[in-house]
């Protein structure tokens, strides 16, 4: 089922190997740095939103900057604007999430921002949250 980056419910992570973002409103997703979008060989990026969806992203389609402004602001910092096409793979439990994302988290140290190498406490208090928005909050601080 393909999805709009408009029926998003935020916040929503965008994430792939090594990489995390929490999105905080749906327009966020159409500026992204000139080279994601030239590398020819695209990563898997993927998108879990509020409701539990988890969608991957099909290709990044250029799209006019919303103002000249935005037009000379991105030039300064290598961005474009995209629309990004997105494509909802399945609908998936809190846990199910959790686990699907635990090993990339792990596997890159993600947490060390806020727990050190203290896998362990990081994992515990990954547990605890009892929403997608808690969760990608509880990411947003701590990786």
């Amino acid at each position: 089922m393909s999805l709009e980056v408009e029926q998003l419910a935020c916040p929503a992570l965008l994430f792939q190997e090594g990489y995390v973002y929490v999105v905080n409103n749906p327009s966020e997703f159409t500026k992204w740095d000139r080279r994601v979008v030239d590398d020819p060989v695209q990563s898997e990026w993927q998108i879990a939103d509020a409701e539990g969806r988890l969608a991957r992203v099909l290709r990044l389609e250029r799209i006019g900057p919303p103002s000249k402004l935005h037009g000379v602001l991105a030039l300064l910092t290598s961005s474009v604007f995209v629309r990004p096409a997105i494509e909802v793979i399945e609908q998936m439990t809190l846990q199910d999430f959790q686990r699907h994302i635990e090993p990339m988290l792990l596997e890159y140290r993600m947490y060390g921002n806020a727990f050190g190498d203290d896998e362990q406490a990081f994992l515990r208090d990954l547990r605890k949250v009892e929403s997608f928005p808690e969760l990608f909050n509880f990411l947003a601080d701590s990786v």
